[in-house]
């Protein structure tokens, strides 16, 4: 019986961040940032329990950059990003 060795020689993925950047007209910045030229997607919620599809972002470059409008007087909103595998 013979036993062969696989090695992986590639570095890990690095992790996904997100960071949320809001100006006082109510625009807002998401930046996903995260393994190149993978699919993400990303979901939002006001309570942290209930999570809703928010967006699907192609990271074709290491960074991807959302902008996008939030109605004032509204609750927290929040983000999270996950890997479509």
């Amino acid at each position: 019986m013979q036993f062969i060795t696989l090695q992986d020689n590639e570095p890990a993925p690095p992790p996904i961040t997100l960071q949320l950047l809001r100006s006082g007209s109510g625009l807002f910045d998401l930046t996903l940032t995260g393994a190149a030229s993978r699919l993400y997607d990303v979901e939002s919620s006001r309570d942290l329990f209930n999570w809703q599809p928010f967006s699907t972002l192609i990271n074709s470059n290491g960074s991807v950059r959302l902008r996008e409008t939030i109605q004032g007087n509204q609750s927290p909103l929040f983000f999270r990003a996950r890997l479509v595998p």
